[in-house]
């Protein structure tokens, strides 16, 4: 036999005492909300009906509002539905508390409207609820099977039993291809190409000797006579060809002569005069 603990009993009071008083309220409710819908002039199976909806309106959303809880959903449509019957339920039972003795007033059409209220209340229930993701079960593939390996069977050889032997054919000799010979490669003629030097051209010895008697300072204390002979030594050129080179370098050049001006002669003679 089961032990009854306390924890047991505890357990089954929270368990039984919310039962009854939904039981009670729910048969006080349900006659008060019949009476409303009586003198509201709805029919008595109406009535009847009309009585039973806010009690179970409640219920359905108390498993609901658990439901949603266990599996994360939102709490909002549930909690609609609960306080909808709750606050039918009271102004039902407060209307009947006063006496049900004057014109039913608004309490005509709410009575006339309340059960398609109560079925879109209920509906959304329904409606609202998300579907909780499937569960993906892990797949357990199938191990291959292996065939088992038999033993290749060995016959037995007796002594004095010579065992023939297939004759093995020499293997064929593979046809050898020619291999195709090169073919040479077109010559090709380089064309060397040669530069040719160009040498400066050398100065002549009339240039050379313009060139060192131009070079010579002024400080040289030596006439022009004995410079020019030494230049000419250095240049093995004559001495009377060095002074000649020297004086046609000294000379003018030659000046056009104009109608009106100096003549012939007189030019020939100042050239003269200066080669002198």
């Amino acid at each position: 036999m089961k032990r009854i603990t306390g924890q047991g009993v505890e357990h089954a009071l929270a368990t039984a005492l919310p039962s009854l008083l939904g039981a009670g309220v729910f048969a006080v409710a349900f006659v008060h909300v019949h009476d409303v819908a009586r003198w509201a002039g709805q029919p008595e199976w109406a009535s009847w009906l009309i009585a039973t909806t806010g009690e179970l309106m409640a219920i359905a959303a108390i498993v609901e509002i658990r439901a949603r809880r266990r599996d994360g959903g939102s709490l909002f449509w549930p909690v609609l539905v609960l306080v909808a019957s709750v606050i039918f339920s009271g102004a039902c039972n407060l209307t009947a508390a006063y006496g049900l003795k004057s014109d039913p007033g608004h309490w005509t059409p709410v009575m006339a409207l309340w059960p398609v209220i109560a079925f879109a209340l209920v509906a959304g229930l329904k409606a609202t609820r998300s579907t909780p993701a499937p569960v993906s079960l892990p797949v357990v593939e199938d191990s291959p099977v292996v065939a088992p390996v038999t033993a290749p069977v060995v016959e037995p050889i007796t002594v004095g039993t010579t065992v023939e032997s297939a004759p093995v054919s020499a293997p064929e000799p593979l046809p050898v291809e020619p291999t195709p010979e090169p073919t040479p490669a077109p010559k090709t003629r380089t064309q060397s190409t040669t530069r040719k030097r160009t040498t400066p051209p050398k100065l002549t010895k009339r240039a050379q000797l313009l060139a060192l008697l131009a070079a010579v300072p002024s400080s040289d204390r030596r006439n022009e006579g004995q410079i020019v002979a030494d230049l000419a030594a250095q240049l093995d050129l004559a001495p009377g060809t060095a002074r000649r080179y020297v004086a046609e370098s000294k000379r003018p050049a030659p000046v056009a002569v104009l109608a009106g001006d100096t003549s012939a002669d007189e030019l020939v003679d100042e050239s003269v005069a200066v080669a002198a």
